[in-house]
């Protein structure tokens, strides 16, 4: 075998066919990176009848006195069975680390930790992860502490996945979710809700979304040129900006026709009717008129502002044989509309269409039951079906230990 520095196309289209492959090995992440001071190493290794058995994407950064940190996020991409070709590759990216001086080598492999259900109760069908975690103790790296790790909301190590690969059909694909969350895609979807890409020209009212929701939830977004750069560096064909919207004068076309059907309704029973079966129809659709009727004004009301309610955003990603669902919005005040539902109805069909194997809902957390808004959004994800993955979690090499040492030092002594 042979390891050596790989150009991007050969990479790239090593890396695209990979089984799950996760977006962050992707050529296009690495030129995402680079806005940000990465430069992307491509890697890999090689048999000795010339075919690729695996690759890697390394995010390599200089940082103090000609020293470098290495990243490889959700890689290496490589058959981790085949105990062999793993372990001389993992030796050699912590060689290829070393002669770049690097003072830190982080990967976190896209490797479970168990197998999981939709509850994230642990299956007992005899998987066991001992052999990758000593694949990589093995090579010389640091198994860092997944308590720790779990504590830093940049580093993901729990996902939540649903798998297409019985799904074949928008019924199949609606059957498949909790009652709940088919009762709330089928309110937005009759509300009118509709879902669309948009391009360069909305992206600042996209963008104003999601830090609304950020600061509502307490955490941290990306910036607009984040977001503007990984549009125009993937494309609209490898990620959508979706949003979910209301045109309110079909809104209340529709509530009007609503109204009207209901008072239809409450006229052809007679409220005095000797047959309770009757009153009991007049009743209901008269309550029917008149919620339709309120709905009504409270349209016109938003109307004179508005033409147009932009109920939630998000981004995906479409990389390999899965789609990510990377980030979202919402504004909270139109919550009855089911918007954040609409977008993932429409995204997954969208997945399922492209033949796509995998839906990715991104991060989840661990602990699933202390923070009531991280147990919120882990609801939300498991309503639509699916299963919860925990990953082995981060090595990490120090292959220059003294001088980590010190540049540790000089940044607590900086506060």
């Amino acid at each position: 075998m042979k390891f050596e520095l790989l150009d991007e196309g050969e990479y790239e289209a090593f890396a695209r066919e990979w089984p799950n492959a996760s977006f962050l090995q992707s050529a296009s992440m690495a030129h995402r990176r680079e806005q940000d001071g990465w430069t992307p190493h491509f890697v890999g290794v090689r048999a000795e009848d010339g075919a690729l058995k695996g690759v890697a994407h390394l995010s390599v950064r200089s940082v103090f006195l000609g020293y470098t940190d290495i990243e490889c996020q959700q890689g290496p991409l490589v058959d981790f069975d085949d105990t062999e070709t793993t372990a001389f590759f993992l030796r050699e990216i912590r060689e290829y680390a070393r002669g770049l001086k690097a003072m830190t080598l982080l990967i976190n492999p896209n490797v479970a930790a168990n197998h999981r259900d939709g509850d994230a109760t642990i299956q007992t069908d005899g998987y066991d992860p001992g052999k990758y975690l000593l694949a990589f103790t093995d090579a010389g790296y640091t198994h860092l502490d997944n308590v720790e790790i779990d504590k830093d909301p940049w580093l993901m190590r729990w996902y939540f996945y649903k798998d297409f690969s019985d799904i074949h059909s928008e019924d199949e694909l609606m059957d498949s979710f909790a009652q709940q969350t088919r009762w709330s895609v089928r309110k937005a979807l009759k509300s009118g809700v509709r879902v669309r890409q948009i391009g360069e020209s909305e992206l600042e009212a996209f963008y104003g979304m999601l830090v609304a929701t950020s600061e509502r939830r307490s955490f941290s977004t990306r910036s607009l040129e984040y977001f503007r750069s990984l549009m125009k560096i993937y494309g609209p064909e490898d990620v959508q900006y979706l949003v979910a919207e209301l045109p309110l004068d079909e809104y209340m076309t529709n509530l009007a026709a609503q109204r009207d059907e209901a008072e239809a309704e409450a006229q052809q029973n007679d409220p005095e009717s000797a047959e309770k079966k009757e009153r009991t129809a007049h009743r209901v659709a008269t309550e029917a008129a008149q919620h339709y009727s309120k709905k009504l004004t409270e349209a016109e009301e938003l109307a004179k502002e508005h033409s147009v309610l932009l109920l939630a955003v998000g981004v995906f990603i479409i990389y390999s044989d899965s789609m990510t669902y990377f980030v979202s919005g919402a504004d909270t005040t139109y919550r009855a509309f089911c918007a954040p539902y609409a977008l993932q109805w429409h995204a997954m069909n969208y997945a399922r269409e492209r033949g796509l194997r995998l839906y990715n809902f991104y991060g989840t957390r661990g602990d699933f039951s202390r923070h009531p808004e991280q147990q919120g959004v882990y609801e939300f994800k498991k309503g639509f079906g699916g299963y919860v993955e925990e990953q082995i979690g981060y090595f990490e090499v120090a292959p220059h230990p003294v001088i980590d040492t010190v540049r540790n030092l000089i940044q607590k002594l900086r506060g």
